[in-house]
């Protein structure tokens, strides 16, 4: 009866991620923006029903439900960088910035959920579709990271330099993007700049997923938390059974 129920709220959840995802964000700005929003709230939507077959804690479609959560931070992720941009060259170029500077919190947001499914498998000596997407997901995401942070650096670096200035300005504006550009590369998450050291196998676990700015919210609680969401997942199980076994000894 209970997977019946899992299996029911994540078919919900599906057919609410297709109204989501065929919301786009192109068109003039007004369109963007009202997309936008229309796209914030088909996705808290979606979210719930999977966040419903989460709690039942069938391992199925607790599995498909965490990995297709994170997977919306991804797409969402995708949608803003993606989005219609108005405007001269050089408002075109600080909105990019913008924007690139804006999809970490995203991003961090879907971390935590395939890791989520990751320590689960771990944890439990399992294996499957959805662990193995998780994992390759997780490591994709790592490289958006740095990627959306590597290309706000290109772009200061290959800003073009305004013709009015002396020969000594323009030099000095040269440097000053390249000094940009360098911060905004070195900025990169430190999981990142770990390489290899946080990949996803059975054994080695990922390391947690940290912020840059601790104090910051990721993103994951304003769309998905609500008076609907306990965790009863499998997931908190399998916290609750190690905390058990640690206070044992």
């Amino acid at each position: 009866m209970s997977k019946a129920v899992a299996k029911s709220y994540y078919k919900q959840g599906e057919i609410l991620y297709k109204a989501f995802s065929d919301i786009s964000l192109k068109g003039n700005k007004s369109q963007v923006a009202a997309n936008l929003r229309a796209k914030e709230e088909a996705l808290r939507n979606a979210a719930g029903p999977y966040a419903k077959s989460i709690e039942i804690g069938v391992e199925e479609w607790t599995l498909r439900s965490t990995f297709k959560i994170g997977q919306s931070f991804v797409d969402f992720a995708d949608a803003i960088e993606d989005q219609s941009l108005e405007g001269a060259a050089d408002q075109k170029m600080a909105a990019k910035i913008k924007i690139l500077s804006s999809l970490d919190k995203y991003y961090v947001s879907a971390l935590k959920y395939f890791q989520k499914n990751i320590e689960w498998a771990y944890d439990q000596n399992i294996s499957g579709e959805y662990v193995t997407k998780s994992m390759d997901m997780f490591m994709k995401v790592l490289f958006l990271r740095a990627n959306a942070l590597e290309k706000v650096g290109i772009i200061l670096k290959t800003s073009p330099i305004p013709k009015d200035l002396s020969k000594e300005e323009k030099q000095a504006y040269q440097e000053l993007l390249e000094e940009k550009s360098l911060e905004a590369m070195d900025k990169g998450p430190p999981a990142v700049r770990r390489g290899n050291q946080g990949r996803c196998r059975h054994g080695n676990r990922p390391k947690p997923v940290a912020h840059e700015n601790q104090g910051a919210n990721p993103g994951d609680q304003s769309v998905f938390a609500g008076p609907h969401y306990r965790d009863k997942s499998p997931h908190a199980k399998g916290r609750a059974a190690r905390g058990r076994g640690s206070g044992s000894g």
